[in-house]
């Protein structure tokens, strides 16, 4: 499970020059999609795994809430990794559902 004091980390570097009611879909799938990756790849327990986001569908569920699905690419194979996202003022911060990543072990 990718470490919650990282991702509040990471969450904190996408502090966002916009507001959150101006924040498309479309804007929020980019940062969080790339956000995502920099854990995978930077995150010592994950780093040496290859994984790959593919692809990342995010849903509107109200103002500041948001579900996504990411397409994670392990040993050649995709797996759907379901995320909760919410905006905060002009952060966003996601993490995955539990067992989100229990295609790895």
């Amino acid at each position: 499970m990718i470490k919650k004091p990282l991702i509040l980390a990471l969450g904190l570097l996408l502090l966002l020059a916009f507001t959150a009611c101006g924040t498309s879909v479309k804007d929020i799938t980019k940062i969080v999609k790339a956000s995502l990756q920099q854990n995978l790849t930077n995150d010592p327990q994950y780093s040496e795994l290859n994984l790959k986001v593919t692809d990342l569908q995010v849903e509107k569920v109200d103002d500041i809430n948001y579900k996504g699905i990411a397409q994670i690419e392990y040993r050649g194979e995709l797996h759907p990794v379901n995320l909760i996202i919410s905006i905060d003022g002009k952060q966003i911060n996601w993490e995955p559902v539990s067992g989100a990543f229990k295609f790895i072990r």
